[in-house]
C-alpha cells in the first residue's frame, strides 16, 4: 500500500495546488513551485514503481474502491473493469469529482454563514444605536408631552390652546416612532403570555382595515386548532399588521388580494437553515402565519436590505414595517421565511416555536 500512496497522494496534492493557483507573493510563489516539483517527482516515482510491481495495482484498486464506497456512499459505479489501470482511473475520477462537489458545498455553506454573520453584526449595531436613540428621545419627549399637557390644562379656549393640542399630537407621534425603533431593534418592552396565533391575526386584520386600499381584499384562512405559542400579543399583532399593509401596498394602487394563512408545521434543521432569519432554531413543530400577495415582488439586489430600518422602495413611508417584523421575530426567537420574485409577488412566513417554553427568555 505504501507504493500506492506514493502515486495517489501526489496526484491529489497536485490537483489541490493547481486549483489554488500560484499566490501573488513572489516568495510564496517560489515555494509553491518547489513543492509542485517535489510532488511531481514523487508522483513519477510512484508511477514507475507501480509498473515495476504490478501486484500493487490490485491493492490500490481495492483500496480506492473501498474509499469511494466509504466517502461517497450511494455513488453509482459502473461494472468492474478487468483492466486495473482503467478501474483505478475511474475510481480516482469519481473521488476527485466527489471531493470537488463537497468543497463546493462547503464553500456555499461558508458564504451563507458569512452572510448571516454580517447580517447579525449589522442588526446588532443598528439595534444598539436604535436603542440608545429611542431611550434618549423618549426621555426628551416625556418632558415635552408633560409640559404641553400642563399648558393645555391651564390655557383657556383659544387659538393658542389648539396649537398646543396639535403640538401634543405630534409629540405623541414621535413617541410612537421611538417605540418603533425599539421594536425594530428587538428590545421593546414585553409582556409574554400564552397566545392563539390565529386570534392575534384576527386582531391584526381588524386593526389595518383603514390602512388597506379599498381595491385590495384580504383573504384569510385561519386554523382553529393551533398549538399555543408564547409571546407579546401587541408586538406580534404589530408585526402581522405591517406584513398585511406591506402586501397590500405591493399592488401599487392596482386591485389585488392579500392571503393570510395560519397553521402548524414541522421544520427540521435542514429546512430551518435556509430561512431568511434562522436564529439557530431547533427541530420542532412551528405555529406559523403567512402573508402572501401577487404584487410587484422584491428585486434580488434588495433582498439583503429589505429588513433594514428606514429602507423603503416606496415614494412615501418611513420604511419601518419590515424592520419591525424582523425585530419582533428576533425578540421571540422566531424564524422568517421569504419567497419573492419581481412581478410574481411575495410571501412572508413567521414561524413561532411551540414546544419550547420561551417565557423565561423573553
Amino acid at each position: 500500500m505504501g507504493l500506492a500512496l506514493v502515486s495517489v497522494i501526489p496526484i491529489l496534492v497536485l490537483l489541490y495546488i493547481h486549483a489554488q493557483g500560484v499566490p501573488a507573493s513572489p516568495a510564496l510563489g517560489i515555494w509553491y513551485v518547489i513543492i509542485y516539483l517535489i510532488v511531481l517527482a514523487m508522483g513519477l516515482t510512484g508511477f514507475f514503481l507501480l509498473h515495476r510491481h504490478p501486484s500493487h495495482l490490485v491493492t490500490l484498486r481495492t483500496r480506492l474502491e473501498k474509499t469511494v464506497q466509504r466517502e461517497l456512499p450511494g455513488t453509482a459505479l459502473k461494472e468492474a473493469s478487468p483492466d486495473d489501470v482503467a478501474a483505478i482511473d475511474r475510481y480516482l475520477t469519481v473521488l476527485i469529482e466527489g471531493l470537488k462537489a463537497k468543497v463546493g458545498t462547503e464553500e456555499e455553506e461558508k458564504a451563507r454563514l458569512q452572510q448571516q454573520l454580517f447580517q447579525a453584526q449589522k442588526i446588532e449595531s443598528l439595534g444598539a444605536m436604535a436603542t440608545g436613540m429611542a431611550h434618549d428621545f423618549n426621555n426628551c419627549l416625556a418632558a415635552i408631552v408633560g409640559n404641553i399637557s400642563i399648558a393645555i390644562r391651564d390655557l383657556p379656549e383659544s387659538p393658542a390652546r389648539e396649537h398646543a393640542r396639535q403640538a401634543e399630537s405630534v409629540a405623541l407621534r414621535a413617541v410612537d416612532i421611538a417605540n418603533h425603533l425599539l421594536l425594530a431593534a428587538g428590545r421593546g418592552r414585553m409582556a409574554p403570555e400564552k397566545l392563539d396565533l390565529s386570534a392575534v391575526v384576527q386582531d391584526a386584520m381588524a386593526s389595518v382595515k383603514s390602512a388597506v386600499p379599498e381595491n385590495v381584499t384580504i383573504d384569510s384562512r385561519l386554523s382553529d386548532s393551533m398549538p399555543p405559542i408564547t409571546g407579546d400579543r401587541e408586538q406580534i399583532r404589530q408585526a402581522i399588521a405591517h406584513l398585511i399593509v406591506n402586501a397590500a401596498e405591493s399592488y401599487l394602487g392596482a386591485p389585488g388580494a392579500v392571503r393570510v394563512t395560519t397553521g402548524s408545521i414541522h421544520y427540521g434543521r435542514d429546512q430551518l437553515s435556509r430561512l431568511f432569519l434562522d436564529m439557530n432554531l431547533p427541530d420542532d413543530i412551528y405555529a406559523y402565519v403567512e402573508v402572501a400577495d401577487q404584487g410587484s415582488g422584491i428585486a434580488p439586489d434588495l433582498h439583503s436590505r429589505m429588513f433594514d430600518p428606514f429602507f423603503t422602495t416606496k415614494l412615501r413611508g418611513p420604511g419601518m414595517g419590515l424592520a419591525i417584523v424582523q425585530g419582533v421575530a428576533r425578540a421571540h426567537f422566531a424564524g422568517i421565511k421569504v419567497d419573492t420574485a419581481i412581478g410574481q409577488g411575495s410571501s412572508f412566513r413567521l414561524l413561532f416555536q411551540t414546544s419550547r417554553n420561551v417565557v423565561d427568555a423573553l
